[in-house]
């Protein structure tokens, strides 16, 4: 299954912001030609471009594409055009995918608790964490982990939001190692047997990955090959790398915002909650023959 990559996008005589995709639907392999829209420091996870993905789950003829905007405008089959191969498609529909049935919606918060975490770190992590959990989407699942030398699941997908103020209460166990990747691998195989169609992870770090036992091209290259978009925070720090957060981010659809002290991180927490609460769902039915690839283009005006 092909990775996603960036191209930039194009603008039309009146600027409206056209998203293409191209997919092979034999290996149903999505390169992403719009670029993935870069983050400004102060305003983390406001995307001021568009933003166009492939979920799990997407199926021939059926097929479904996840479309972030940075206004609020609401987006409907109205207002929002897609193209195959130029050729106006069947069956559109237009939804946000926090209301949407056709998608089963999922997010796993990766805490960072490692020893660097100490103090007003965890602290203020797990409180960006319950303000995430307070403002998700009425049908979003939330799963919590916690990472050191071990990956820790304080709890599975739930949406009863009791068991989630459980899992976030106090602040966890710190200890030594921050096994990035192999955290990551462990969360992608949860939203796997979760069954989650639009999934994402939101990993929190201080620190570059120390002790991973996973390869980092193959942990990446997984995440990415089942969609699973990470968004990652940077909490700065002595031992702070934004590398191993930054390439994620960008191998995955993700996005990567940094936060410049533990105060900031419930900020940056409620931007990417109020993104992904503005993130559509946009499926239609394929005219196209099986095996042949097909060039997919989204349009607004609202953009």
């Amino acid at each position: 299954m092909g990775v996603p990559r960036n191209r930039p996008a194009t603008r039309t005589p009146r600027n409206r912001l056209a998203l293409a995709l191209q997919t092979a639907l034999v290996a149903v392999a999505v390169a992403l030609i719009a670029a993935v829209a870069a983050f400004a420091q102060d305003e983390p996870f406001n995307a001021s471009r568009p933003r166009l993905s492939e979920p799990a789950g997407s199926k021939f003829p059926q097929k479904a594409y996840l479309l972030t905007q940075p206004s609020t405008t609401p987006l409907n089959a109205q207002n929002v055009r897609v193209l195959e191969n130029g050729q106006p498609v069947n069956d559109l529909a237009v939804e946000l995918s926090t209301d949407s049935r056709k998608a089963r919606l999922g997010t796993v918060l990766l805490i960072d608790a490692s020893e660097s975490m100490t103090g007003e770190p965890i602290e203020q992590a797990m409180i960006a964490a319950r303000t995430f959990v307070e403002q998700r989407g009425p049908r979003e699942r939330i799963a919590v982990m916690t990472f050191n030398s071990e990956t820790t699941l304080l709890t599975d997908f739930t949406q009863d939001i009791g068991t989630l103020e459980t899992a976030l209460a106090g602040v966890p166990d710190l200890a030594f190692g921050t096994h990035i990747y192999d955290a990551v691998g462990v969360a992608t195989e949860l939203l796997e047997t979760g069954k989650i169609t639009v999934g994402s992870i939101v990993l929190l770090s201080d620190g570059a990955d120390v002790g991973s036992v996973a390869d980092p091209a193959v942990a990446t290259k997984e995440a990415a090959a089942t969609k699973a978009r990470v968004f990652s925070v940077g909490l700065q720090g002595p031992q702070f790398e934004a590398g191993t957060l930054e390439e994620l981010a960008k191998a995955t659809g993700g996005a990567y915002a940094l936060a410049q002290n533990a105060s900031d991180l419930e900020g940056v927490y409620e931007a990417l909650s109020a993104s992904l609460r503005n993130e559509y769902l946009v499926t239609y039915e394929s005219f196209a023959a099986p095996g042949i690839p097909v060039s997919v283009n989204v349009s607004s005006g609202a953009f």
